[in-house]
């Protein structure tokens, strides 16, 4: 039995905050003001932009600009830290018993609400227990807590779990499960959805909400009684603006301290004078994968070799240098090359045409008639649709790149654009030969049997049809192992069979491209972004003769 612990989206466009990887951070500018200028100080503000929100109140609505800000005013019991590595935010410990059936959590003592009240055990059963309600809006907790059996406190400071079954990675769970307050939510005489904390939330984190001007801004304050130290930034400021923006101009303008930037923005507008003296760039990839699916319902994408072929038609390395300016990173596996299950021992598929038509001809492709169109044994031409949102100009851009490539080779690939609730359709009821998308991944590897397991009658993200039966077979050994060591290694094995497979063609990891003020220390992205990891934003720092006076 699956367990969805981690959301798992179709990638429709850049998640430019979200879940990303690898930091490159610039040397930062000389320093000219003497051994003050590397000493943490407190003080100076931040400010970024986000989109427009409707709720923080996780519960009800669970979406990338909310989150941004949910970070920063709630704790959950535990996150990741910049490696990817589980660190404890609320939990100051935890125990698994050795079965992998129970976890037990050992809250922090001195963690309080931001109006000065305890957050205890009560807080922590009371947010599980709401995540269960069917009346509440957002159902991934309620799939994530599947096989909980209950949550309760055995003491103010301690939360005890019982799971149904053995589970492989129990605490996965409750990873960015943020705790909502008992006694602010729990009132008969207002329903939940309706709860002034939804707009103005009372959580336990580094920053409090100050104000929120709908459409306008987001303003947050340090949190003085932080359990784990105040941050050394007194505001962290959200501009609510429109994605179309300006917000590279408003950055050099001095509206902005920190932005995200478009591939083209990082390649033509960083390098002037203006942006050099003042700016930085930070690059990460995203925990995400672009790809291309083949339906094995169609004959010629029911034969891996055929499958591989497909892979060395297709020149990466040039169409990321051309459309993304060589940002992108070329895909091997769809786990992150950042996770710790990666198998970093498997390489792309190069682009070698001449080896594509040597595993058409070994596969029985040849052309019968001399129309350039290769026929496979039972003279079917090798034609097929590859479908694509007629939104997303990416994918548009790709698929006239590929057809060309494979034109040259005797395939025939036509493009079909459809509108995204038709495309939608069409994957969930697997009418396409082939489509572009991409998947918003999790850190563990869990999420392969989602995608790649052979689909039964739970959930599955398998549209392709794709079944190997060795594959099912490491997946759900992986998914019922206790040993974190024998179960990493199940996952590796995994990444190679689907390699060789190639139900999909894999792509890319996508860049997350950033501009931040220079006056910054310590500010750097992880996979997950900026804002979501800790302790990230917190230790974030200006030194004291570099300080901008914050006016309000």
């Amino acid at each position: 039995m699956k367990r969805y612990v981690f959301l798992i989206l179709v990638l429709s466009g850049l998640l430019m905050w979200g879940c990303g990887t690898e930091s490159k951070t610039p040397v930062p500018p000389p320093d000219t003001t003497g051994q003050t200028a590397l000493t943490p100080a407190d003080g100076d503000q931040l400010i970024s932009v986000t989109g427009s929100i409707q709720t923080l109140n996780f519960l009800e609505s669970f979406d990338t600009d909310q989150l941004d800000v949910v970070y920063l005013v709630s704790d959950p019991l535990l996150t990741f830290g910049k490696d990817l590595q589980m660190v404890p935010r609320l939990a100051e410990s935890w125990e698994v018993s050795a079965d992998h059936t129970e976890v037990t959590f050992y809250l922090q003592k001195n963690a309080t609400f931001h109006d000065g009240t305890p957050c205890t055990a009560a807080d922590v059963v009371y947010s599980y227990e709401r995540s269960l309600d069917p009346e509440i809006l957002w159902g991934t907790y309620r799939t994530n807590f599947e096989l909980v059996k209950y949550v309760r406190a055995v003491d103010p400071y301690t939360v005890h779990v019982k799971y149904t079954q053995p589970v492989s990675n129990p605490l996965s769970s409750f990873i960015d499960f943020f705790i909502i307050p008992k006694h602010i939510y729990d009132r008969p005489d207002v329903p939940f959805k309706d709860n002034p904390a939804n707009w103005k939330p009372v959580g336990t984190g580094p920053y409090r909400m100050v104000s929120w001007e709908p459409n306008v801004e987001i303003v947050l304050e340090a949190n003085e009684a932080y359990f784990d130290g105040r941050p050394h930034l007194d505001r962290i400021i959200f501009k609510i603006v429109d994605q179309n923006a300006m917000t590279f101009d408003m950055m050099l303008n001095g509206e902005l301290d920190l932005v995200p930037i478009s591939t083209m923005e990082w390649q033509f507008r960083t390098s002037s004078e203006r942006f050099v003296s003042s700016f930085q760039k930070r690059k990460y990839f995203l925990l995400a994968f672009f790809f291309t699916a083949w339906n094995v319902d169609n004959p010629f994408f029911s034969d891996p070799t055929i499958r591989r072929a497909m892979a060395h038609f297709c020149d990466r390395k040039s169409f990321n240098d051309t459309n993304f300016f060589s940002q992108y990173r070329i895909a091997t596996t769809p786990v992150h090359p950042e996770s710790p299950f990666f198998n970093s021992d498997i390489r792309p598929y190069p682009f070698e045409p001449d080896t594509g038509d040597r595993l058409l001809a070994d596969a029985g492709l040849t052309d019968i008639d001399g129309d350039g169109i290769l026929e496979n044994k039972d003279g079917v031409p090798f034609r097929f649709d590859f479908l694509l949102s007629a939104s997303d100009e990416r994918a548009e851009r790709f698929a006239e790149f590929y057809q060309s490539s494979l034109a040259d080779h005797g395939i025939n690939m036509n493009i079909v654009k459809v509108d995204d609730a038709s495309y939608q359709d069409r994957l969930n009821d697997r009418k396409f030969d082939a489509y572009w998308s991409g998947w918003v991944t999790g850190v563990d590897a869990d999420f392969l049997i989602s995608i790649f397991r052979t689909p039964s009658e739970t959930e599955s993200y398998n549209n392709t049809g794709y079944s190997n039966p060795e594959l099912d077979a490491l997946l759900d050994n992986a998914d019922k192992e206790l040993d974190p060591d024998v179960r990493k290694d199940l996952y590796v094995q995994a990444q190679q069979i689907i390699h060789e497979d190639q139900p999909y063609l894999f792509l890319y990891y996508p860049a997350a491209l950033i501009a931040v003020h220079n006056r910054y220390r310590a500010l750097q992205p992880s996979a997950r972004g900026i804002f979501r990891w800790y302790p990230g934003i917190k230790d974030a720092y200006v030194p004291e003769p570099l300080q901008q006076k914050v006016t309000r």
